[in-house]
């Protein structure tokens, strides 16, 4: 039936292209557990089941060769994406049609997903969305690929076929367009931000001229594209391991002003880029992209509005970011231990550290360096964000009104005088003893 089901689909589909391109490897991925794994040996067996070739493709295989951990499994078939969903549907695994108009299945095998996707050509785009064909030349799929070092493939057994130089601009740090890059990017101008990302990750400097006149060339073309495509590539440029040098491209280039025209304090940037990297070696303290995108908005306490509302953050992130911009005041090298107890419980471990490190980078900008004084003490304030368990206070307002205490504002107020008074005395005093100070509260009160 699958079979018959291919057949209809691919000899008689008008969709359906082909090409001789030259088909040979040339080159052998070392042994990979990620593809010995037995859950994507059972993915790759059902849909090669019928003797189709399949291979993988994209992020996986570049970063197989750059020698670097693989996430994400992207699969691709000639077959067609019914074809893949009935080849999947017969060997039990559960399949989801993603997106059947461009040719995307996602196949869940154990607890992990992978995108399989029909190979296919673009035929007409408009630099947001494309109308595709699908073929099974893998020649031409690699075509409608963005970067050189994005468009390889490779087969369950390692063979890796390149069509585009790939393997060459990767060994050499070359991040580059495949073809005109122009073209490339007009096809979709999220491109402009994935070339930045990627001369972040694999690339040496200088970029390619090429890509940076044509991302300078299209740049207010992002003015159009979702805020949610936007904050997902810009987010993911933030903790390339230089973003500060990246940044400064996209500034020359002026996309970055485009994106983000509040976004110009580079300089804070790169310390905060060290102090995470190299300055600080305290357990909790790594790359945070929030707290690098805080320290890079000129006056954040004025402009994160703006830049939540372009790059269309989640509730909890918008959140977390406006608390974030508006907090540099709660702690600085001068707090003490009380002062910083009472911010991590207000705050949380997390949003005390990113303040804490964001207020140290404030200080290095108006200073050569900072005496061991107050250095010792950034560091004890992220050690105490680190190893200190914030207690629970634990008495409610149900306390209270067991107590004959009618519901109403003086509930909280009573409340918040006993935590105070607990707070003051170290956290030490027991439910009990808090009982107690609540009980001479309603008798003053």
């Amino acid at each position: 039936m699958v079979v018959s089901l291919r057949q209809n689909l691919n000899k008689t589909s008008s969709e359906m292209v082909s090409s001789g391109v030259s088909d040979e490897p040339q080159a052998q991925l070392e042994s990979q557990t990620w593809i010995t794994a037995p859950a994507t040996q059972s993915v790759i067996a059902a849909l090669q089941a019928d003797g189709t070739q399949v291979r993988f493709i994209g992020g996986c295989v570049r970063d197989a060769l750059a020698k670097r951990s693989v996430n994400d499994i992207d699969i691709a078939t000639p077959d067609h994406p019914r074809v893949v969903l009935k080849l999947l549907e017969s060997a039990g695994i559960r399949a989801v049609p993603t997106n059947l108009a461009h040719g995307t299945v996602t196949a869940v095998s154990g607890d992990k997903g992978y995108q399989i996707t029909t190979l296919r050509q673009d035929k007409n785009t408009d630099g947001r969305r494309a109308e595709i064909a699908f073929t099974d030349n893998w020649g031409i799929d690699s075509q409608r690929r963005d970067l050189t070092i994005n468009a390889m493939s490779a087969t369950r057994n390692g063979e890796v076929y390149d069509y585009n130089n790939g393997i060459t601009d990767l060994t050499q740090g070359r991040v580059q367009f495949i073809g005109q890059a122009n073209k490339r990017i007009k096809e979709d101008y999220l491109r402009i931000l994935r070339f930045f990302r990627f001369q972040g990750m694999f690339g040496k400097l200088p970029p390619n001229q090429e890509a940076l006149d044509a991302c300078r060339y299209y740049k207010d073309q992002l003015k159009y594209l979702p805020g949610e495509r936007v904050r997902q590539e810009f987010m993911k440029i933030l903790l390339v391991p230089e973003p500060a040098e990246i940044l400064l491209y996209m500034q020359e280039t002026a996309t970055l002003d485009v994106i983000l025209p509040n976004a110009g304090n580079i300089a804070k940037l790169q310390l905060i880029h060290w102090l995470e990297t190299d300055g600080i070696k305290v357990k909790g303290v790594t790359p945070n992209g929030f707290r690098r995108l805080t320290a890079l908005i000129n006056q954040p306490e004025m402009n994160m509005k703006n830049v939540i509302d372009r790059l269309k953050f989640t509730k909890k992130e918008r959140a977390y970011l406006t608390q974030l911009s508006m907090s540099a005041g709660y702690i600085s090298a001068d707090s003490k231990n009380m002062e910083i107890k009472r911010t991590i419980r207000r705050l949380g471990s997390s949003q005390t550290r990113d303040v804490a490190i964001l207020n140290w980078a404030n200080e290095l900008l108006t200073s050569s360096s900072l005496s061991y004084e107050r250095t010792k003490s950034y560091l004890d304030i992220l050690e105490l964000c680190s190893e200190w368990n914030c207690p629970d206070f634990s008495v409610t307002g149900g306390d209270l009104l067991a107590l004959g205490i009618p519901a109403g504002p003086q509930v909280g107020q009573i409340l918040k005088r006993v935590e105070s008074w607990w707070e003051a005395g170290g956290y030490s005093a027991t439910r009990q003893q808090c009982l107690v100070q609540l009980a001479k509260e309603i008798g003053g009160g």
